[in-house]
This record gives structure tokens, C-alpha cells and sequence, in this order.
């Protein structure tokens, strides 16, 4: 696959100890590296899945650091059913702008939750939500690599490696 090229040593050596819960490992020797795999119950399959796991998690922060386009921010605010609502139309282009946004919206719930004889749970809550445009809308970047990864390789391929 061209696109990764760009996938360093030291990135496999990262998502090996991030991926498979530790059963296969890379370690440095005097020559160089090995690989060493913790046995299950049957390893030919078990070490196949686990050499895929760690590829897939390269693979995953290799795209979310070179392809991923600029992030937006949302500024969304929890009402009184525990739904949280988008304080801003239009998304903003930087971070600061998005908690300059937080700040006054914070201020104006705290106003209303007076207006509560009993305020609900969570009322008020505000957060900043980070989005990815997409010609559908707005989507989180964990679901655009995901999209990514079924328009780069199926379905199949795409919800066995990359959930």
C-alpha cells in the first residue's frame, strides 16, 4: 500500500506495545530486533491476528497524523433530558474561539438553572466537541477513520481491524 511508506520503525515498535494487550512484543537485541508471541491455544492463528492488530494500530495513527483534515469545534451544552444541544450554528475554526464560546455559554445556564426549583442532573454541562466535515455533515474523528479505512478497504477488512 503507498500511502504507508511513511510508517517508521519505531511507530511498529509503539503499536506493539499499544495493541494485542501486550501477548506480542518487539525487543531490542544486540543484532537488532525479534518478535516474541505469548501463546494462547493455537498460535498460527492467534499470531497472525496479533501481527494484524499491531499493522492496524500503526496504520491507524499513521493516517490520523498525515491525512486527517483540520478539525472544527462545537460548543454543546446538556439540557434538561440529558441531551446535549450545539450552543453554536456554525462550527468554529480554531480552539480558542470554541472556549471563548464555552465560557459564555456556561455562564448564560447558570443563569437559567436559577430558573429550576430542583435543577435536572447535568444540567447546563458544557463541553467542546472536535468534528470532521464530511460531505454528510459533521462526524467525530474515530467514525472518519473508520470511513476511511472502509473506502480504503472494504467493509470486511475495515470492521474486523479498524472499530
Amino acid at each position: 500500500m503507498e500511502i504507508s511508506s511513511g510508517i517508521s520503525g519505531q511507530a511498529l515498535l509503539d503499536a506493539a506495545k499499544l495493541n494485542f494487550s501486550g501477548r506480542l512484543k518487539i525487543v531490542e537485541t544486540l543484532t537488532g530486533h525479534k518478535v516474541e508471541y505469548c501463546t494462547g491455544q493455537y498460535f498460527p492463528t492467534e499470531y497472525r491476528r496479533a501481527v494484524a492488530a499491531v499493522c492496524a494500530g500503526a496504520l491507524w495513527d499513521y493516517i490520523r497524523e498525515t491525512s486527517m483534515p483540520a478539525p472544527v469545534y462545537f460548543v454543546e451544552w446538556q439540557n434538561e433530558r440529558g441531551e446535549y444541544v450545539r450552543a453554536n450554528r456554525e462550527p468554529f475554526k480554531y480552539q480558542d474561539a470554541a472556549e471563548a464560546q464555552a465560557v459564555i455559554t456556561r455562564r448564560i445556564k447558570e443563569q437559567e438553572k436559577a430558573a429550576f426549583a430542583t435543577p435536572p442532573h447535568g444540567y447546563g454541562y458544557v463541553t467542546i466537541r472536535e468534528a470532521y466535515k464530511t460531505p454528510k455533515g459533521y462526524i467525530s474523528g474515530g467514525d472518519w477513520l473508520r470511513a476511511y479505512f472502509v473506502r480504503e478497504f472494504g467493509r470486511g477488512i475495515a470492521s474486523r481491524f479498524f472499530h
